[in-house]
């Protein structure tokens, strides 16, 4: 188990991990049910249906085992920047904030330097000036 010092890294380490699980599986049930095939003698039944579940099982255990959560992460991040609530580079943006002493930087993630400004800006209302109270 890698140590988290670098922001994202485990959304990078969860993306990988999804992509060589959907390939393996991918490979590894498509040869299964092409070796089946042929050793039933239906040789192009068992190829067709070796292709089709090895590219239907892959994706499906990929996503379940980060690819997912990745798309989610990635996605969120683009809905929240074409929004504008968040910058598109955001890591500069918190980088930033750590220079003036809003965020101190915590192995890859980030926490507010004092517990009453995490609520003062937790109070803040949303930009169209509606309050969260």
């Amino acid at each position: 188990m890698e140590d988290k010092t670098k922001p994202n890294q485990g959304i990078k380490l969860s993306l990988k991990n999804g992509i060589y699980v959907g390939l393996i599986a991918s490979l590894i049930v498509g040869l299964i049910m092409g070796l089946l095939g042929w050793l039933l003698d239906i040789a192009v039944i068992g190829l067709v249906a070796g292709l089709v579940a090895g590219i239907t099982i892959g994706p499906i255990l990929g996503l379940n085992r980060g690819l997912g959560d990745a798309i989610k992460h990635y996605v969120l991040r683009l809905v929240l920047w074409r929004s504008g609530k968040t910058p598109f580079k955001f890591v500069p943006f918190l980088d930033y904030c750590v220079k003036l002493i809003l965020l101190k930087k915590v192995g890859g993630g980030y926490i507010f330097i004092h517990r009453m400004l995490l609520e003062y800006f937790a109070k803040l209302g949303v930009a169209d000036g509606n309050s969260t109270k």
